[in-house]
């Protein structure tokens, strides 16, 4: 089996606070979980997600399903 080498991604209450303004400044942002997971995917470039309402603007979204076949 091949190893991916991967990184924990810590979050602060700032990042918390980026979460809310982004939802209250952009109405595309509507799941708190899904923007702190977008807003800490821009630390890496990449969002691993199956959730067809995911908004990603600016950093590739990929589904669990190609995550596997491309890094596997």
């Amino acid at each position: 089996m091949q190893r991916i080498n991967y990184q924990v991604i810590e979050f602060s209450n700032v990042d918390i606070n980026q979460t809310c303004n982004l939802m209250v400044e952009n109405s595309d942002y509507k799941d708190l979980e899904d923007t702190k997971q977008y807003l800490l995917a821009k630390k890496v470039n990449v969002t691993v997600s199956n959730d067809e309402n995911f908004v990603s603007r600016s950093i590739r979204l990929i589904s669990s399903t190609d995550f596997c076949n491309e890094f596997l």
